[in-house]
């Protein structure tokens, strides 16, 4: 069931390209508009918006890209979880060990 996830993931390149530019996009957008804040006691919020802002698109940038590519395989997931094939703790485990690489790496890509 993994090995299946990774090859998926591996096929599924327009995911992968919408997300690599999402986090490229949005990466430079806010590091351009937030590139000349100063430090200083008055700055905070806006610093404190822009960490606020950039956490709100990492944490639901992954869920978004899952939301894509989990409607197409339900029929598949459903055949096969009442033939007992596996449980449905089992499908989540193997999409989400499947997603860490890519979520690392998409990761790291936003923080430079």
């Amino acid at each position: 069931l993994l090995l299946r996830e990774f090859i998926l993931r591996r096929r599924s390149t327009q995911a992968f390209r919408v997300r690599m530019i999402q986090t490229v996009v949005f990466g430079l957008w806010f590091g351009f508009t937030y590139l000349r804040v100063e430090i200083t006691q008055f700055s905070i919020f806006t610093v404190s918006g822009a960490l606020f802002f950039c956490m709100l698109l990492l944490l639901f940038g992954g869920p978004m890209t899952v939301a894509q590519i989990v409607p197409p395989q339900v029929p598949v997931f459903l055949r096969e979880q009442r033939s007992g094939s596996y449980k449905i703790v089992a499908m989540y485990l193997s999409k989400t060990i499947a997603d860490i690489p890519t979520e690392m790496m998409f990761t790291f890509i936003w923080s430079l």
